[in-house]
């Protein structure tokens, strides 16, 4: 599905500073400093392989219509319910009222959720340390722990997802052979990207949705090399850039690198996985990601001429 930004949604990235000139002039993909591990892509990679961002964009400018949900969809209906039983101020009184949500399939959610919007330690009344400080931050606060690792986030998405992938009305995939289905695969997957003339390069994610099927004879769960979508998850306030709560954040080059890095090695292994003759076709490619408490989906299209530009020693200016 080819995507044409409209003038108003190209004013709006270039005001919160997603979208930034790129050189004029073609790209050397031979450099050597472009041959490092995508969790170090930056600035560097998104100037070289001319990458342009473009957001906020609405869900229906990204996805062909027959596969949203219409909002009276009884499935779409049901789990929109669930997740919205816990409001902002529950959260916050996770630790009591968490009992009231053992039969919602969002619980896990919502408990990871609470661990990412907790303030930092409170002391236990009548100790020694309760009377030096009865707490680092104000009784009133109700930032989270700006500082605490991305653990947290990355447990959120099997919260979100798993829901989902397991209800009932999706059935699986049968094919002449075999019998596929989606699953969180927890793990970090590396992907491979033939940048240059060179060795590929790999990134890696924070999990990802996988194909997931028996095998034929054994049926033990196999899957599949090629990610569906990925995960990538941080902490708040991700290399450095602050942002309080309820605004959203600007664009950071170094997570973008990281997430792009993502999106070219998906589509570069799915090309190699439908491509008769090893060539390039288009692809897209999804990254699913969150920082703190806040989600984002991140798509993009690569068109077949594009994979073969960046698998060559020059990008061209007319392929941005």
């Amino acid at each position: 599905m080819h995507f044409v930004p409209t003038i108003s949604e190209i004013t709006e990235s270039r005001s919160n500073g997603s979208l930034v000139n790129l050189p004029s002039e073609p790209s050397d993909l031979t450099k050597k400093d472009l041959y490092v591990s995508g969790s170090r892509w930056g600035q560097t990679h998104l100037k070289a392989l001319r990458v342009q961002l473009i957001e906020p964009v609405s869900p229906e400018r990204i996805f062909p219509c027959q596969f949203l949900p219409a909002s009276d969809d009884p499935v779409f209906t049901e789990l929109r319910t669930e997740i919205r039983k816990a409001s902002e101020d529950t959260l916050k009184d996770w630790y009591l009222v968490a009992p009231e949500f053992v039969h919602n399939r969002f619980a896990s959610l919502f408990d990871d959720l609470a661990t990412l919007m907790t303030t930092r330690p409170a002391h236990i009344e009548g100790t020694i340390a309760y009377k030096r400080n009865p707490s680092p931050e104000s009784d009133l606060s109700t930032e989270s722990n700006e500082d605490q690792d991305e653990e947290p986030s990355r447990l959120a998405f099997g919260g979100i997802i798993n829901p989902i992938v397991l209800h009932k009305s999706f059935q699986p995939i049968k094919t002449e052979h075999y019998v596929y289905v989606i699953r969180h695969n927890v793990s970090s997957t590396p992907v491979q990207i033939w940048l240059g003339e060179k060795d590929p390069v790999t990134a890696k994610n924070d999990g990802s949705l996988f194909l997931l099927r028996g095998g034929k004879y054994s049926k033990s769960g196999r899957y599949g090399v090629v990610p569906v979508v990925c995960f990538e998850a941080k902490r708040r306030h991700a290399a450095g850039e602050y942002a309080r709560a309820g605004e959203e954040e600007r664009c950071c080059e170094d997570i973008l690198g990281q997430e792009f890095a993502e999106l070219l090695g998906q589509v570069m292994m799915q090309s190699r996985q439908v491509s008769e003759d090893d060539g390039w076709v288009d692809q897209e490619a999804f990254v699913v990601n969150i920082h703190g408490t806040r989600l984002k989906i991140t798509a993009a299209r690569f068109e077949g001429e594009y994979l073969a530009a960046v698998n060559s020693n020059t990008m061209l200016v007319s392929l941005t």
